[in-house]
């Protein structure tokens, strides 16, 4: 679990109009879809954003419980396209490794695995060879992720590799309902303050990192619901400031004090989708076929 592509970045992005240093942001209506791309260029604006050099795109989509077949389908066509534009064109002579991270026993973190079971494996002939594997976590088989990767790597040499994974999210706006994906690599766990060795975009020609945000952090949930409301740490310092100067207070002003207490301290449990398994097994639907797709393997279905 871990956040590659930032939601908070792309918040952030939409707020700047005026400075010099902001990123190019290109949105494009898909009909009900949403694609937000941007791209960090150089070191320079690499260090400025926090972000590997490279081109990162969001594709926003209404809940998956919402899509009929025809809606799924539609994404299916959209978000092949998207990974089209990073993968490039594929050759006959391409070896293709697409890695499901994650792991199975947990739902909201088996998106990578469930996409894994409905990729077309090839051996060649008139297709590019196409390989699967799920490494699973370091809690479940002592050994890191990069080591797997890297040994199995080292062995079938894929010229491009395709990581999927749930993500952390800063925003409960976007659970289960962005698909994000990036040419850059992947640090395993960073979303939840764990980041295990990075999976660098120089493991292959081509590296595309796909993942889709199933969880969020409590505090970022409760520092987001009072906000919608008006009440952040400046408004409240401000109403404890007011309250001080007036009689019979105390228990107001006790009450506010607690009230900032929260909005500072970091809850640190993790909470998920009321229907995780469900969600997750439409989304990994979308996914697996667009992978498929863009690598020309869906016919194989």
């Amino acid at each position: 679990m871990k956040k590659f592509v930032s939601d908070i970045i792309f918040d952030q992005l939409k707020l700047k109009t005026e400075s010099e240093n902001d990123l190019a942001v290109t949105s494009t209506n898909l009909g009900e879809f949403l694609l937000e791309e941007f791209e960090v260029k150089n070191s320079e604006e690499s260090k400025l954003y926090k972000k590997q050099p490279g081109k990162y795109k969001l594709l926003s989509i209404p809940s998956p419980l919402e899509l009929s077949k025809k809606r799924i389908a539609k994404a299916v066509d959209v978000f092949a396209g998207v990974l089209q534009s990073l993968v490039g064109e594929i050759k006959i002579k391409d070896r293709v490794l697409v890695v499901g991270l994650g792991n199975r026993h947990i739902s909201a973190d088996s998106l990578g695995t469930q996409v894994i079971k409905n990729i077309n494996i090839t051996f060649g002939g008139n297709y590019p060879k196409v390989m699967a594997v799920c490494p699973s976590v370091l809690g479940l088989t002592g050994i890191e992720t990069y080591d797997i990767v890297s040994g199995i790597i080292d062995k079938v040499k894929p010229t491009i590799i395709i990581f999927i994974d749930s993500l952390c999210a800063s925003s409960s706006s976007r659970l289960g309902k962005s698909i994000q994906v990036t040419n850059t690599g992947i640090c395993p766990g960073s979303g939840i303050g764990n980041r295990r060795k990075c999976l660098s975009g120089d493991l292959a020609n081509k590296v595309v990192s796909i993942g889709v945000p199933l969880l969020i952090y409590a505090s970022t949930f409760v520092s987001e619901s009072l906000y919608q409301k008006g009440i952040d740490l400046q408004r409240i310092n401000s109403t404890m400031q007011s309250a001080k100067n007036l009689a019979n207070m105390g228990k107001f002003v006790t009450l506010l004090k607690d009230l900032r207490d929260v909005l500072n301290t970091d809850l640190e449990e993790i909470v998920t989708l009321k229907d995780i398994e469900e969600c997750t097994q439409i989304l990994a639907n979308i996914i697996s076929k667009a992978i498929n797709k863009s690598l020309g393997v869906d016919a194989l279905n």
